[in-house]
């Protein structure tokens, strides 16, 4: 196993030869919007960017986990990415883009609640109709050029392995999933790049498990970096 801890990694495409160089931890995140967009797809839900402003510095981590568990208790579960950023006046702000339940019954009435659960300034809700992967990586990427000792910049629900890849991947797995006959099992799962399918006894251990898709590999790795080569 390959332990990488440059920022940078050179890739080589297998069939055409051609080189690229990525970014590791904006693959990262690409990955984790990819989770959200990709649990869209199968589940639909109502989605909504919140924007978080505060009226002077004053951040606690407590206050960001207050509300979002203040949003769970009223909507249960929910979907969401969020990212932090500085204002020009140098306060820290929040935008957060959240899938309630497609059911779920949003009005002014919801507005002014939530509006009620952020204390430290003000609150905007923006409607969104198609969130897309340069929608997310919009704020992903000012997040992540906001410096904050002590801030954790980016943040997001738990997404399965499987859902963190293209859509045209998930496809794939699904397809494998139900052409080998493994819905009977309890389950499927990504891990390492590859699709598992699981089976489980009363108290969740797994009793067995095999291999049902492997995607093919189209790049290798070449090189690694601390800064950009050029």
């Amino acid at each position: 196993m390959r332990l990488i801890k440059d920022d940078y990694i050179q890739l080589e495409n297998i069939e055409t030869g051609e080189q690229i160089v990525i970014e590791r931890r904006m693959t990262r995140y690409r990955r984790i919007g990819m989770g959200l967009l990709n649990s869209l797809k199968i589940d639909k839900g109502f989605v909504k960017h919140i924007i978080l402003t505060q009226k002077e510095e004053m951040y606690q981590p407590k206050h960001l986990n207050y509300f979002m568990s203040a949003l769970r208790r009223k909507y249960g579960k929910i979907r969401y990415l969020w990212t932090a950023e500085t204002q020009e006046r140098g306060v820290l702000h929040w935008h957060m883009i959240c899938a309630f339940d497609w059911e779920t019954e949003f009005g002014k009435d919801d507005v002014v609640a939530i509006q009620r659960f952020w204390k430290f300034g003000q609150l905007e809700i923006v409607p969104v109709r198609k969130p897309n992967i340069e929608y997310l990586l919009k704020y992903i990427t000012k997040a992540l050029d906001t410096v904050v000792e002590g801030v954790r910049r980016i943040g997001s629900s738990r997404f399965p392995g499987y859902l963190k890849q293209s859509w045209k991947r998930v496809v794939k797995v699904f397809e494998h999933f139900i052409d080998c006959g493994y819905p009977k099992w309890d389950e499927f799962y990504w891990q390492n790049g590859r699709a598992y399918a699981k089976r489980v006894d009363d108290d969740g251990r797994i009793l067995e498990k095999i291999l049902i898709y492997r995607p093919p590999k189209e790049w290798e790795f070449v090189n690694s970096f601390s800064e950009l080569p050029f």
